[in-house]
This record gives C-alpha cells, sequence and structure tokens, in this order.
C-alpha cells in the first residue's frame, strides 16, 4: 500500500506545479520523446525535487531504525533520549548569549553541535552505567546478525 501510495506521488509530483502537465507528457520529456517545451520545467526543476524527496524520505527512514535497532525500543525517537532537547538547548543558547555577536547563519551549525553532545552523552553514559548498546558483531547459525 505504502508503495504504491509512494509510487502515485512520484508520477504526480513532476506533473504538478503552475503548468499541470499530464503523466504522459512528463514522461515523454523524461525519454526525450517531446519537442523540448517542458524540458526545463520538468528535467531542471520538478523531477530533481521529486527524486530528492524520495531519497530524503528513505534516508530518515532508515536513520530512524537504526536509532530503533541501537536503542532496542520500537518507539524510540530522537527526544525521547534527549538528541532533539540538546539541539533546542544549543539552539536557544547561541540566539539568547551569541546572536548579536555572530551570524544568524551559524544557528544549524550550533543546533548540531547541541545534538550531536547530547548522542555522545547518551552513549557516554550508557558505556559508564554499563547499559548495553547494541554492537553487531556475531552471526547465528542462520547467518543473520545478532546483538552482542
Amino acid at each position: 500500500m505504502l508503495a504504491v501510495l509512494v509510487l502515485l506521488a512520484a508520477v504526480a509530483g513532476p506533473s504538478l506545479g503552475g503548468d499541470i502537465l499530464s503523466p504522459l507528457e512528463v514522461l515523454r520529456t523524461i525519454l526525450g520523446l517531446n519537442a523540448g517545451e517542458h524540458d526545463f520545467v520538468v528535467l531542471t526543476l520538478r523531477l530533481p525535487r521529486v527524486l530528492l524527496s524520495l531519497l530524503v524520505g528513505a534516508a530518515l527512514g532508515m536513520s530512524g531504525a537504526i536509532l530503533q535497532g541501537v536503542i532496542r525500543n520500537p518507539l524510540a525517537s530522537p527526544d525521547v533520549i534527549g538528541i532533539t532537547g540538546g539541539a533546542a538547548v544549543a539552539a536557544v543558547g547561541f540566539v539568547s548569549l551569541l546572536g548579536d555577536a555572530l551570524s544568524i547563519k551559524l544557528l544549524p551549525a550550533f543546533a548540531v553541535a547541541g545534538a550531536i553532545t547530547a548522542s555522545l552523552n547518551f552513549v557516554i553514559r550508557s558505556c559508564l552505567f554499563h547499559h548495553s548498546l547494541i554492537v553487531i558483531d556475531a552471526q547465528n547459525a542462520d547467518g543473520h546478525l545478532v546483538a552482542g
């Protein structure tokens, strides 16, 4: 069901915009069979946007699955373990303390640094207090990777 919705969005994405094109026109443009009237709009503006959104969505899904696997909690998310909070504290601290002195363009870098700091804090505390993190280092009899 989800694959069908993704396919429909991938087909509809390059078709929708200021000038609505039919999916057949989009397909002809991609294959180079059109007379070049929609090449710029489809190939330069719309198609890269759709492909990038598919890749970003897949990357976010994989990163969420990895986080849930590492923590061994199917409900885990970055806000549960404090990563989102670390990013927010760093961003608010930047705006409050350094906002006048530094360019606002540095705000995302400070937020990422806060998220990384919170992540490292989580990992270090887990190791110090002997809470196990998953380390994939062994294979069971079926050849599947298992946590050690």
